[in-house]
């Protein structure tokens, strides 16, 4: 307010109001513009994260081209979705669900699982057949099958009636997994023949833990062994201590997860990174020991075991998709060598693992990234699986060679034709 008082002439003089507040220093300015500047970024940082999850969380619908334009493979593909799912099992560590309500639960018209965990049928419905069982992974279990009677083992339970033949494949199995099953569940019911068709998983995920410098984890360990360490790291006294999740984790759980893969993708470590092929001689070793093992306990009981080392795109020559300079196209190739060259590899061993080769000048692999849908002439479904052709003519050799005398256990490789 403004100061009045009289003059000596007796004139009225106002003082004007003087202004206490002092004036911000120009530093002071400019530090609070950056404030509100970096306070609004982070709110547009916070609108967009919130917003990318809402985009991942929400259902997609029908608007990928590859499922418009491609409904057959599509159906497919998402039918063996919850195959893909690691249930923990108290025996296998990993494995579909034991709970047989789970079981059936995940059953659909393209696969279906009986309530103790095989493919399509179980022992029960030999009829007077042989009983055969018919481990490995995936591909055992015939993941891209356009249904359960166009497995290997569905083709096989058609093509003879010697055997009735049980799937009892696993998707992401390894050797030691299928050595522990037949221990703890299918010598049980006194097979009178195992086959055992595997091999690239042991490379695999062997391989994998190598690249991620997780050699020291025992041979044999599973695949997603470690996220599972990382996930529970102790148990103390009966108490499993869980690691905290952080609070983006808790808010933006997908956002999260899309961050990490993409990091982990251009991670060299993760991708491209060349193991010393020598390091893989003692899981192929290990691979070997497992075949062995599970060769006594059929054999022990009267049966018959057969191994056999399954096809893969990397070990075909008439395929334009191996690329055998890549790292781990060489990796895989020098596995598979330490296997066939193993002495102690005394089992009955079939070596598919070029099959296909000699049946096709170019082996037909579907195009998942090309304009056509599946069509019945292809063999591959990707590095590892087969369509229905594929396990079709797997299934004819399978039948074909057990026509054949069997061959006495005491038989060493270099014996048989």
């Amino acid at each position: 307010m403004a100061a009045v008082g009289l003059s000596h002439d007796g004139l009225v003089e106002m003082e004007e109001p003087t202004n206490t507040t002092p004036t911000p220093s120009r530093g002071v300015r400019v530090t609070a513009t950056l404030l509100m500047i970096g306070l609004w970024g982070l709110v547009g940082a916070l609108v967009l994260a919130i917003g990318l999850e809402w985009m991942l969380q929400a259902p997609r619908g029908d608007a990928n081209p590859e499922t418009t334009a491609k409904p057959r493979f599509q159906e497919i593909h998402s039918a063996y979705e919850p195959f893909t799912t690691k249930h923990l099992h108290p025996h296998y560590l990993f494995s579909m669900p034991f709970e047989a309500e789970a079981r059936l639960a995940i059953s659909n018209d393209y696969c279906h699982l009986t309530p103790d965990g095989f493919r399509a049928s179980g022992p029960e419905e030999a009829n007077g057949r042989k009983l055969a069982f018919f481990l490995g992974g995936s591909s055992a279990f015939g993941y891209y099958a356009s249904a359960d009677s166009t497995t290997i083992t569905g083709y096989l339970n058609r093509m003879q009636d010697t055997y009735h033949f049980v799937n009892a494949g696993v998707p992401s199995w390894n050797s030691s997994q299928e050595l522990f099953r037949l221990a703890h569940d299918l010598m049980a019911y006194q097979p009178d023949l195992v086959v055992a068709y595997d091999g690239v998983n042991d490379f695999t995920i062997s391989h994998y833990y190598l690249r991620k410098a997780l050699g020291h984890y025992p041979l044999g360990a599973p695949e997603g062994f470690d996220r599972l360490y990382a996930l529970l790291g102790v148990v103390d006294e009966g108490q499993i201590r869980l690691p905290k999740p952080t609070w983006y984790e808790r808010f933006f759980p997908k956002l999260t997860r899309r961050i990490r893969q993409r990091l982990g993708h251009r991670t060299p470590a993760a991708s491209s990174v060349d193991v010393p092929t020598e390091r893989l001689r003692p899981a192929a070793h290990q691979y070997v020991q497992n075949i062995r093992r599970m060769r006594d306990l059929v054999e022990a009981e009267g049966g018959r075991f057969m191994g056999i080392h399954q096809p893969a795109t990397r070990l075909h020559q008439h395929i334009a998709e191996a690329d055998t300079t890549h790292p781990v196209e060489r990796a895989a190739r020098a596995f598979y060598g330490y296997v066939l060259h193993d002495p102690q590899l005394d089992v009955e061993y079939l070596d598919f693992s070029n099959f296909f080769d000699r049946y096709f000048e170019a082996v037909p692999f579907y195009q998942r990234q090309g304009p056509d849908d599946l069509s019945d002439d292809i063999v591959f479904m990707d590095a590892v699986h087969l369509f229905d052709r594929g396990n079709r003519m797997i299934a004819d050799s399978i039948r074909t060679y057990l026509a054949q005398p069997a061959f006495p256990p005491s038989t060493t490789q270099e014996e048989r034709p």
